[in-house]
Formats: structure tokens, C-alpha cells, sequence
């Protein structure tokens, strides 16, 4: 059971609508909506997971919440047979690390629409942002341009 479903559950069994259980929460039925759907890309806060627990009148290790490791999105598309994309190689090192395209872009000084989109392969980052990349992810230019190298210490 997944977070979404355990919480729908619960607030659905106390009668709650989404209004009602975002109200006495403090948040709005729109993030509620996205908790339940699981479309949030990140965790409830452990304040959060808190309160959640306290309204719903359950153990907070009853939410099902899953671990900063499984949600962020494990990336892996190739192309061409076994060529990964300077985006594919991108987000491995970002997931490998642990990061979130927002901590990574605060790192560089951009917004974190650029990491995603250059993670899509959407567009691709300017020479400069390469390095500003690098340093972020703690690796060589060459290993997120072309797949070789030596990570950084």
C-alpha cells in the first residue's frame, strides 16, 4: 500500500473530505489531492508526517511513507542499444548521489526547470553550466559529457 492509498483510506473511513482533512492539517485539498495521487515528487516533512498521523489516529510508522532513496525517480533510458544521453548520465549521477534536481540546482544557481530539462535532454547545458554541473555532481566534465572518467573526491 502506498502512502496515497493508506491516507485516502483513513481520511475516507473518518468521513473526512479533502477540504475538511486539509484544514486540519494546514494544508490546501490540492495538496492533499497530489499526497493521495502519490504526484507529489517529494516526502511529507516529518512535522507533517506527524500530524497526519495524529488526525488520522494512527502510528506514523503506519503511513507507508517511502524513503527519500526509492522516491526520487531512478532514471535509466538509453538510446541507441547501449548509448545513455548526457541527460540519462545526468540523472544517474544525480540519483546516485542522493540529490534532487532542487538541491542540485541551487548548487549551480539555477532553476530547477533547467536540471529537469536538461535531464529530458530537452535542451542541453552550455559549457559553462557543464562545468557548473560537474562540480555540483562531484564528477569530471568528461564523465557526464561522455561516460568516462573519475569522480571527484
Amino acid at each position: 500500500m502506498t502512502l496515497g492509498t493508506s491516507l485516502k483510506a483513513h481520511r475516507q473511513t473518518l468521513g473526512y473530505t479533502k477540504a475538511q482533512f486539509g484544514s486540519l492539517l494546514g494544508i490546501t485539498s490540492e495538496y492533499v489531492g497530489h499526497l493521495e495521487r502519490d504526484s507529489w515528487p517529494y516526502r511529507p516533512s516529518h512535522v507533517l508526517q506527524r500530524r497526519l498521523a495524529q488526525v488520522l489516529e494512527i502510528e506514523v510508522a503506519e503511513l507507508s511513507i517511502p524513503s527519500r532513496a526509492r522516491r526520487l525517480a531512478k532514471p535509466g533510458r538509453m538510446v541507441s542499444g547501449q548509448e545513455w544521453t548526457l541527460g540519462a548520465r545526468l540523472a544517474q549521477r544525480r540519483y546516485d548521489l542522493g540529490l534532487s534536481q532542487v538541491v542540485v540546482a541551487r548548487r549551480m544557481g539555477v532553476d530547477a526547470t533547467s536540471i529537469c530539462r536538461w535531464e529530458r535532454d530537452r535542451t542541453h547545458p552550455s559549457a559553462k553550466m557543464l562545468a557548473k554541473l560537474a562540480r555540483a555532481l562531484a564528477c569530471s566534465v568528461a564523465r557526464l559529457r561522455d561516460g568516462v572518467g573519475e569522480e571527484e573526491h
